[in-house]
């Protein structure tokens, strides 16, 4: 099966409708609202449950013109400079003018903001210029575009979390004003640490730029047992690949239902076989990236590490535990008492940046990779 396509199994991030798996109803809601312009659109849902896919293959699917930011290279800096923030700029409106077929007619608006200057397909923002005037100037050159041609144009934010660590850039005035005054831009903000983009707005905040400005949330959650089955099964039979139900269920035993794993198996098992080695490896790579991103979480929060981890190891032994629990055992191992306010604010981080999912049954770390990690790896 070398060299096959691998469709549905392509660990990249999916740009159509076919290659899309049961996200029907969430990209139905999407494109409805960017029809619709609404202003303000949050697509939410925890790591590697096909935010960027279902991103990608509603803005291509209705032709819009957009100008994506990718800021999950910020995950990784301890810092947030004006560099990186010109650098990623740099790339959005590179990428847009080699996407659109208004390539000299939008360069014409785009010329006129201080700090950038544009040769051909080599943009370079002047990292000196305050980011805040120069987002503004940009967000204004493109809705004068699509207001004088007709246009229409949609701005994303790929990890929109990591904006809220760019100091002094006042993102969510900026957010406000576009959606108050800039009626031929859409924002859209993706965000898998929910509870930080939620943070990050001011969600709730009456002195919140934002505050009382309707926004629309489609949100994506993991596979349920049933659909993981079914995803690993379509996947197969589009490479003509017999598997039997007993690997299937394994694989799903293992990799629980997140997309992006299960997509990671499938690809490898297409280009290998089909075994357990290849779950293995797998199991492996995930929980390296798993664990490299909960080392960039721990760098940000370095005098509470421990309890963090301590936390975190305690809930990678249990498939639930209650608020109460989770304290005990802290206390337990630290020999201490530790006032609620100060634990509730440990548990909330981890919720709020994605490592633990809360319900009605209590607390768990819902990634096996993640969960793989910290029993075997952490010490």
């Amino acid at each position: 099966m070398v060299g096959a396509p691998v469709l549905i199994f392509d660990p990249r991030p999916k740009t159509k409708r076919s290659d899309l798996f049961d996200r029907e109803e969430e990209l139905s809601r999407f494109e409805e609202s960017i029809s619709r312009r609404d202003p303000l659109i949050l697509l939410l849902g925890l790591r590697r449950t096909g935010k960027t896919s279902l991103l990608l293959t509603g803005l291509n699917e209705l032709k819009v013109n957009y100008l994506l930011v990718d800021l999950r290279v910020l995950e990784e800096k301890l810092q947030i400079t004006r560099r990186d923030i010109a650098f990623l700029l740099e790339k959005a409106v590179v990428d847009f003018l080699r996407r659109t077929s208004f390539k000299e007619r939008i360069t014409k608006y785009l010329e006129k903001i201080e700090g950038l200057r544009i040769a051909g397909f080599e943009v370079k923002v002047d990292w000196r210029t305050k980011p805040y005037y120069f987002i503004s100037d940009l967000f204004h050159a493109l809705n004068s575009w699509a207001e004088d041609t007709g246009e229409y144009v949609v701005v994303a934010f790929d990890e929109a979390q990591e904006l809220a660590r760019a100091y002094r850039v006042g993102f969510d005035r900026i957010l406000s004003y576009v959606y108050d005054y800039l009626r031929n831009i859409s924002i859209v903000l993706t965000g898998s640490k929910i509870g930080l983009l939620y943070r990050f707005l001011r969600i709730g905040d009456p002195e919140a730029p934002l505050y009382g400005r309707a926004r629309l949330e489609v949100k994506l959650d993991y596979f349920n047992r049933e659909m993981s089955l079914e995803f690993l099964r379509k996947g197969f039979e589009e490479q003509g690949i017999a598997v039997s139900e007993n690997t299937l269920e394994k694989v799903v035993d293992v990799l629980n239902g997140v997309p992006g794993w299960l997509a990671l198996y499938g690809y490898y098992a297409v280009r290998y076989s089909v075994s357990n080695d290849v779950l293995e490896r797998v199991l492996r790579e995930a929980s390296a990236v798993a664990l490299n991103e909960l080392k960039h979480f721990l760098e940000l929060r370095y005098q509470a590490r421990s309890r963090y981890l301590t936390i975190l190891k305690y809930l990678a032994s249990v498939e639930y535990a209650v608020w109460s629990e989770i304290k005990r055992y802290l206390e337990s191992r630290e020999g201490v008492a530790i006032d609620d306010k100060t634990f509730s604010r440990l548990l909330k981080n981890l919720v709020d940046t994605g490592f633990v999912e809360k319900s009605s049954k209590g607390y768990r770390i819902a990634d096996p990779a993640l969960k793989y990690s910290l029993r075997e790896i952490v010490s």
